[in-house]
């Protein structure tokens, strides 16, 4: 089920040992005669005339879990049926099974963006142990027991508030990346095109000429087969890969077998050894040619920290490709 940014996942998980507690929170989260006692409005006082009334009650769904265990399972069910939680309130001790520290610890290895509202009546943990076990996060607040029903009733609404907006935000985030991609897409389209045109002409490439064996690592869409053919269009002999890893074993195997690898381009975002982690092994493998982080991230501090890897230089794929035949003929053999 797709997201819709117009309506709250109003999901809710109880996970506690003690029966009775599930039927606390049921009467407090659905029940308008609980929501009404417990913020003890008065509508004549807020609205001017008439009876209280719970103005604010939310209709949420309500899934209960009596052990840790039994609670991952429905987490990971709900994930499998694209229904997930979006809050999990949580007994801090629930005998004789996993505490609630332990289960969403557990649950988030499952479910990372489920929010979590732990209940205690004891101080089980300090706040710096719970940190180490989940880490320093926003994803989880306190309730005390003794409840009460208006701190139960803003908790969850928040909670679910909270999660709306960050699924709001994510897919801002992935709309973004899917326009850079297109606009990527598009780029490498022109750059193609403009190279169909030059040979129809009987133009020669423009351009930096590079020769040589040049390694390529790049696991973006399109991206690496358009690096391919910009630098086969350059006079470069071209290798390419999607792993950093594979770009280590076959400069090995060109060595054994005594030929040079001219230069190395690589993004910097690759499964397994990334860019950074491949530079650096080039590097103590004895590697001295022009190694080109040509990387779809343009930020100053990736720029900054592939120069320490070990690169030669930093391109984003927003500038010239020319800039990465540059760098390269800087330490390949040129020709032309």
């Amino acid at each position: 089920m797709p997201f819709d940014p117009n309506k709250r996942n109003r999901r809710i998980l109880l996970v506690d040992d003690n029966p009775s507690i599930h039927e606390d929170y049921r009467k407090v989260l659905t029940s308008p005669d609980a929501v009404v006692s417990a913020l003890d409005v008065d509508e004549d006082f807020l609205f001017g005339d008439g009876p209280p009334r719970a103005t604010g009650l939310l209709s949420y769904e309500l899934v209960s879990a009596h052990q840790g265990d039994e609670a991952l399972e429905l987490v990971e069910q709900a994930l499998a049926e694209n229904r997930p939680f979006a809050v999990a309130i949580v007994d801090m001790r629930m005998p004789p099974g996993w505490d609630g520290l332990e289960t969403v610890a557990r649950l988030w290895l499952a479910a990372p963006n489920l929010l979590v509202i732990f209940c205690t009546a004891l101080s089980d943990y300090s706040w710096s142990a719970m940190v180490d076990k989940l880490g320093v996060t926003d994803r989880f607040m306190i309730l005390k027991k003794p409840f009460d029903a208006i701190e139960v009733l803003q908790m969850v609404a928040a909670m679910v508030e909270r999660r709306h907006q960050a699924s709001i935000a994510q897919l801002s985030i992935d709309d973004l990346w899917e326009q850079q991609r297109r606009i990527r897409e598009l780029e490498n389209e022109l750059v193609e095109l403009q190279r169909r045109l030059r040979e129809e002409a009987g133009s020669p490439s423009t351009g930096p000429r590079v020769a040589g064996v040049i390694l390529v690592a790049d696991a973006i869409p399109g991206d690496g087969p358009n690096t391919l053919r910009r630098l086969e269009a350059a006079g470069a002999a071209v290798a390419l890969f999607e792993d950093g890893q594979d770009l280590v074993n076959e400069f090995l195997r060109l060595r054994a077998t005594g030929i040079e690898t001219a230069g190395v381009v690589l993004e910097l975002a690759l499964p397994d050894l990334d860019g950074f982690q491949t530079t650096k092994t080039l590097r103590e493998l004895g590697f001295s040619g022009p190694i080109v982080a040509w990387s779809s991230q343009a930020d100053p501090a990736d720029r900054a920290d592939a120069i320490v890897s070990g690169c030669s230089a930093h391109v984003s794929k927003v500038e010239p490709f020319d800039m990465v035949l540059q760098a390269l003929a800087q330490g390949a053999p040129v020709t032309g």
